[in-house]
């Protein structure tokens, strides 16, 4: 059980640290970029999509990275 619980607080803590990384690594260009191909407009259109982006992104490596740690250990 304390398992699950220490793999949950790693997921999270991984999926925050990798969201503050992707936000200052991917110009905030791209997004908007890939925004107007999916013709989503307007300023607060773009910014939720830029937010669901960075957490959807972030999650995905999380458990990549949760994954990878269960496989070696």
């Amino acid at each position: 059980m304390m398992r699950i619980i220490l793999l949950g607080l790693l997921f999270i803590g991984c999926s925050v640290a990798i969201s503050k990384g992707i936000a200052v690594l991917i110009p905030t260009t791209v997004f908007f970029t890939m925004a107007h191909a999916i013709n989503i407009t307007g300023s607060e259109s773009v910014v939720d999509f830029m937010m669901a982006a960075n957490i959807a992104i972030s999650v995905v490596l999380s458990a990549i990275l949760v994954r990878l740690l269960i496989k070696k250990s």
